[in-house]
C-alpha cells in the first residue's frame, strides 16, 4: 500500500527514510503560550499556598484555623482537578482551561479583600 511507519518520513530527494522526533510542537507559539500560562498559574498558586497561613494569622485567626484553610484549599483543588477532566470532555479543553483560569483569577482578586475565614 506504500504506507510509512508512524514517525517516519520518506526523503523526497534521495528516497531514504528518516525518523522524526515527534517534538515539533515545541516550535509553535501556541505551545510556548500554554507553557507560560501554566508557569504563571503554578507560581501564583504556590505563592498563595505559602502566604495563606501567615495572612490568616495576621488578620487574627488561630494557627489551627490557618492550617485548616490550607487543607481545604488542597481538597477543593483535588476535587476541581477531577471535575475538570469530565467537564473538558463535554466542552472543549480550551474552554475548560479558560473557565478554570477565570475562576482562579476571581478567587485571587477576592482573596485581596478577605477578612473572614469563609472568604479565604
Amino acid at each position: 500500500m506504500g504506507l510509512q511507519p508512524y514517525g517516519q518520513v520518506k526523503d523526497s530527494i534521495n528516497g531514504l527514510q528518516k525518523s522524526t522526533s515527534g517534538l515539533s510542537a515545541r516550535r509553535t507559539w501556541q505551545f510556548w503560550t500554554v507553557c507560560g500560562i501554566y508557569f504563571v498559574v503554578w507560581y501564583i498558586s504556590e505563592s498563595v499556598i505559602v502566604h495563606i497561613p501567615p495572612h490568616t494569622i495576621d488578620i487574627g485567626f488561630s494557627t489551627s484555623r490557618a492550617t485548616s484553610i490550607v487543607s481545604l484549599i488542597g481538597g477543593i483543588s483535588i476535587a476541581g482537578r477531577l471535575m475538570m477532566g469530565s467537564i473538558s470532555d463535554r466542552i472543549t479543553s480550551r474552554r475548560a482551561i479558560v473557565y478554570n483560569l477565570m475562576i482562579m483569577f476571581t478567587a485571587l482578586v477576592c482573596l485581596q479583600f478577605a477578612k473572614m475565614p469563609w472568604m479565604l
